[in-house]
């Protein structure tokens, strides 16, 4: 007869230990925290990630740029340059696309990159213009040196007269009123002066600028006797320009002779500038010198009307 197997043995239940013994959750918490991780990771990458779009110069994003980005290419606006401005760019150098590390997850739509206005490129310094060119100007004349003005102003002279100057037979008068008021002349001096004869005085004019011009001296001798200074003074003023003015209010008196100085400006319309000047005077300027005589208890022996300023040259040619 066969020997029955024996039983089997009772299987005893493994009961679990106390909370300190090892167990098999620690694998699966491991794993999910790595995982946490890991997402933390790519969500700090995603959130500081570089967002900058790199343009190339003919203002198109570079390829790099268009990789990055799944939408469609920003639009650009080219800049407005001033008219003066040279349009070609200066020469810069691209800089480098950075490419964002692969992400094991799917990356979000990126925001579209705002509009980039390429920098305007730098102006060009226009040459100068050239320099005008200025016309040749002719010299300018130069003015003569001035000349020394007198010390006593004369009056304008004007055109020459034709009315006579003073009363009849007068200073600056014509010849032919001469000849009307002393008759026909008597003869002539040797230095060629002409001699005219009336009452009781003898008369040598000179006439300017020959014997049929103007009386430019009158030179008067009583006769037969001198005359006292009023009776000459009387006898002379009949002869002066009627617009004779005299400059001093009292004549120049000495033991030879007596002076009386005028200015007249038809005398100076009616003779040349040369007549004056030749006895240091201006145009206008005339005298009338009382010659006196010493041994006749300084009676004048003559008087005489005459361009100039200078009694003593006066004299000499009146003598």
């Amino acid at each position: 007869m066969a020997t029955p197997p024996p039983p089997p043995e009772p299987v005893e239940l493994v009961e679990p230990g106390p909370p300190g013994e090892p167990s098999n959750r620690w694998p699966w918490l491991a794993l999910g925290l790595g995982l946490l991780i890991i997402g933390v990771a790519v969500v700090f990458f995603l959130l500081n990630r570089p967002r900058t779009v790199n343009v190339a110069l003919d203002g198109a994003p570079s390829p790099a740029a268009l990789a990055a980005s799944p939408g469609p290419p920003a639009t650009l606006v080219p800049p407005t340059l001033p008219a003066s401005a040279t349009l070609a760019p200066t020469a810069t150098a691209a800089p480098t696309a950075t490419r964002p590390a692969a992400s094991p997850t799917p990356l979000p739509a990126p925001t579209p990159p705002p509009v980039v206005q390429a920098a305007p490129p730098a102006q060009a310094t226009p040459p100068p213009p050239p320099a005008a060119v200025q016309p040749t100007q002719p010299a300018a004349p130069v003015p003569p040196p001035p000349t020394a003005r007198p010390a006593q102003a004369a009056p304008p002279s004007p055109a020459p007269l034709v009315a006579q100057v003073s009363g009849a037979g007068g200073a600056g008068n014509t010849r032919a009123d001469l000849d009307a008021a002393y008759g026909p002349s008597a003869g002539e001096t040797p230095d060629h002066r002409i001699v005219f004869r009336k009452g009781n005085f003898e008369y040598h004019v000179s006439f300017v600028p020959d014997a049929n011009g103007r009386a430019a001296l009158i030179a008067a001798l009583p006769t037969p006797q001198a005359l006292t200074l009023d009776q000459a003074t009387a006898e002379a003023h009949k002869l002066l320009p009627r617009d004779a003015q005299p400059p001093n209010p009292s004549p120049e008196t000495s033991p030879q002779f007596v002076v009386e100085r005028y200015t007249s400006l038809t005398l100076a319309q009616a003779l040349p500038a040369d007549v004056f000047s030749a006895n240091k005077g201006l145009p206008g300027e005339f005298l009338v010198v009382y010659v006196r005589d010493p041994a006749q208890a300084a009676r004048i022996t003559r008087f005489i009307i005459g361009p100039g300023a200078d009694p003593n040259a006066l004299m000499t040619q009146g003598s």
